[in-house]
């Protein structure tokens, strides 16, 4: 809400941060996955990213980052491309209100797609990697192999034989221990994969490592799939392309083997063996971690892509290390998608990616783009009726129903709705409709079209009365109030309304809370700012917020509308019961504007040159003065002249005036268009003479008032000087003094007004002492005027 301060047009203007959410697009695609399996991968790396998750479909996914320096709760969504299996279109926007990103969005793709592989790369090998064998050439020093078998020997146990291929050609061994009465099973271990150094991204993640994998009692040495995985396994990691840590799945995307319908084996540290046998330190001090690999469910797999692999773990917590590749599925009846299930919502923005969309009025699109086209309509008529787009008038603004206690309290309450529509130039306009359109986007989908309306008007009545009840002096228009109004409603439902998707509801309170904060603060910081409206509005849009919940949870839906249309009327009810509470005991000068705005004296007032001069500038949220002297001024020079008895002589024949004065005086600089003259004696000895020509005699009469009522209580006489008769108001003033104590200050008003002419000569002075007192007087009585 802008205010214009006092009663008349002094502006400047303070920006409010608002802007529309930028955003950046991009086509994601990797080789031999379908979209669905594109959509599970950025699932599982936007965990490792840290973001949160929002609503999950196989046909869209919304994740949130988190709230730095580096990002602010950007929403990135994941959707499927029609027709095109095996593409994802990412979109990264902001959620708060800003007008340029610095390049966020893109970031945050880069670091999706990153992210991606990096997962791509843990959980799949190349079905062909067998092939790729014969290629890998690398194996541990005599001594790193002595250090690596004893370590096996020690925390897994004797071994009693190795694979039919005793060294393979990449290098490895697989290692045969036999059941134990201890470890009542076959327990197989690389030796030479560690060989290869993996380019892990974490230097606390081991940059080397060895499997093993544990086989029951009973299984078959000739039955080779376990040892033929674990070739697989070493060779794959062999390639130096890739790295993999404890909770990574591995699989080329077929069981591992004809009698079971498991697709994955997931590292884990080794159970039930002593501490520390699960790294190995090698001589020159690298360690080589051993990973235990246990074959699970696709399931189970989807389940850790998810939620991560604690969750997973503890689904899995009575299934045993030693493999069973006939297990029951913990996972069984897990669907990756199952977030579709609950009754959480998600706002649309698809429909309102861009600003055409946003002002073209369709279903479930009508409130925001109409209360758009008509602020921004009645905007245009104004500029076309000739107020200005860039400096309007305080005078114009009134005239088109701003609000203006003088004005609203006796009579014109209908400005109280007005003022909500008028803006101050082209700027405030703009920022207001993006912040409209901002919150209009999200809070239609929450309470519909009608209630949008509906909280605009009701929330800009509390937001005029606040504004009334704080500075009624005030000419104040704009549409932050009602903004306000409906940032406060949405601000209730954020809070309240659980039903709106957990991460979304995160972030738009990021964002929602800051915008209120930062402009709320930012009202108290600059004293122009009419924080009294935007508070008023927030105020009676949470309580109205509330309200609608509450009509939502418990009325019927049948007498929803009725239970609405009630809260609505209670709330028109007691702002007419509050508004009336303002109109009694006015001041008596708000009774006395409201006669000069109906005979016209006001706007004549205000079309003066000393008026004009004072013309608003084009920015928000801003308060202006009026001022209290309402004449022409015109601008005057006079000449000066020595005369030989210690006295100077100034002469004004613009407006046929002169005086003389002590040449110890000195004239300074004038102040103020009106003044033709200023004198400075010693100390606080001052005079001034202003020269005002009013538009009319009411206008003359009305500044003669305002002068005496503002000497209140001092002497008044007449007295003559040359033939000429002038008003006299004198008296003390007191006066502190730094340190402590008071003076007293002689003060005098000598004022002559022709009403023929409509011309007036204001002389003021002020003393401290009775010598200067009669200098003071010597001066008076030589003003000559023709």
């Amino acid at each position: 809400m802008v205010a214009l301060k006092e009663y008349f047009i002094h502006n400047n203007i303070v920006n409010m941060a608002t802007g529309f959410r930028p955003k950046s697009e991009r086509i994601i695609e990797l080789a031999g996955y379908s979209s669905e399996e594109l959509m599970l991968l950025a699932i599982e790396a936007s965990k490792h990213l840290g973001w949160q998750a929002g609503n999950i479909k196989s046909e869209e996914a919304e994740f949130y980052t988190s709230a730095s320096l580096r990002s602010w709760q950007e929403k990135v969504v994941l959707s499927v491309i029609d027709g095109k299996d095996g593409q994802l279109l990412a979109i990264s926007v902001c959620t708060s209100m800003q007008l340029f990103d610095w390049g966020k969005n893109k970031q945050n793709l880069d670091k999706l797609i990153a992210a991606m592989q990096q997962v791509q790369n843990s959980h799949n090998m190349p079905s062909n990697v067998s092939k790729i064998v014969d290629n890998i050439a690398c194996a541990y020093t005599l001594e790193e192999q002595n250090t690596v078998l004893s370590h096996i020997r020690h925390f897994y146990g004797g071994i009693k034989g190795i694979t039919k291929s005793i060294v393979s050609p990449s290098g490895v061994e697989i290692l045969i221990i036999e059941p134990t009465s201890r470890f009542d099973c076959y327990t197989l271990v690389t030796c030479g994969v560690g060989a290869s150094v993996m380019p892990v991204p974490d230097k606390e993640i081991p940059s080397r490592c060895e499997f093993c994998m544990c086989m029951p009692p009973t299984w078959n040495t000739e039955d080779t799939w376990p040892t033929d995985w674990l070739l697989r396994c070493a060779s794959w990691l062999q390639q130096g392309n890739t790295w993999i840590t404890c909770g990574h799945s591995l699989s080329d995307g077929t069981p591992l083997h004809d009698d079971t319908s498991m697709t994955s084996l997931l590292l884990t540290i080794p159970e039930e063996r002593d501490s520390g046998a699960e790294n190995c330190q090698l001589p020159n001090g690298d360690s080589v971690a051993i990973y235990q690999l246990i074959p699970v469910y696709t399931e189970e797999v989807l389940f850790k892509q998810v939620n991560g692999i604690m969750p997973l773990l503890d689904k899995m917590k009575n299934v045993s290390y030693i493999v069973d590749t006939q297990r029951e599925n913990t996972c069984i009846d897990f669907s990756a998608f199952e977030e579709n299930k609950d009754a959480s919502m998600s706002m649309d923005e698809k429909a309102n990616a861009s600003l055409r969309s946003l002002l073209t009025i369709r279903k479930g699109n009508i409130a925001t783009p109409l209360l758009t086209y008509i602020n921004v309509a009645l905007f245009v008529i104004m500029a076309i009726c000739g107020v200005s787009l860039i400096a309007p008038t305080g005078i114009s603004i009134i005239k088109w129903g701003a609000d203006f206690g003088p004005l609203t309290l006796t009579g014109d309450w209908w400005r109280t709705v007005t003022c909500n529509f008028i803006h101050i130039g082209v700027i405030h306009i703009l920022m207001n409709m993006y912040a409209l359109l901002y919150i209009g986007v999200f809070l239609e989908q929450l309470i519909g079209g009608r209630r949008l309306i509906s909280a605009y008007l009701l929330t800009g009545l509390f937001s005029a009365l606040a504004s009334l009840t704080i500075h009624p002096e005030i000419i104040s228009a704009g549409a932050s109030g009602s903004i306000f109004g409906l940032y406060g409603i949405f601000l209730s439902y954020l809070i309240f309304h659980h039903k709106i998707e957990k991460g979304q509801r995160k972030s738009l309170l990021y964002s929602i809370g800051f915008f209120v904060f930062y402009n709320l603060t930012s009202g108290i910081r600059v004293e122009n700012i009419d924080n009294a409206a935007h508070i008023g509005g927030l105020i009676s849009g949470v309580v109205l917020g509330i309200l609608y919940l509450l009509t939502d949870r418990y009325a019927v839906k049948k007498a929803s509308t009725l239970c609405t249309s009630l809260t609505e009327i209670s709330f028109v009810l007691i702002f007419a019961s509050l508004f009336a509470g303002q109109t009694s005991n006015l001041p008596a000068d708000f009774v006395e504007i409201r006669k000069m705005w109906d005979n016209g004296t006001l706007e004549q007032y205000a079309q003066n040159a000393f008026f004009e001069r004072d013309a608003i500038e084009a920015e928000p949220n801003t308060s202006f003065q009026i001022p209290q002297n309402t004449t022409d001024v015109s601008t005057f020079t006079g000449s000066e002249t020595d005369l030989v008895n210690g006295m100077k002589e100034y002469v004004n024949s613009s407006c046929g005036f002169s005086c003389q004065y002590p040449s110890t005086w000195k004239t300074i600089k004038k102040s103020d268009a009106k003044q033709i003259l200023q004198l400075q004696g010693d100390g606080v000895n001052s005079l001034t003479v202003s020269y005002l020509k009013a538009p009319s005699e009411e206008a003359m009469e009305h500044m003669h008032d305002l002068l005496t009522k503002s000497m209140e209580g001092f002497r008044v006489e007449n007295i003559n000087i040359h033939g000429k008769v002038f008003e006299k108001v004198s008296g003390k003033m007191e006066c502190a003094v730094a340190g402590g104590g008071n003076i007293y200050i002689n003060q005098n008003i000598v004022i002559h007004m022709n009403k023929k002419t409509l011309e007036s000569f204001i002389i003021a002075t002020t003393t401290s002492d009775d010598s200067s007192e009669s200098e003071i007087l010597e001066i008076v009585e030589s003003i000559k005027i023709n």
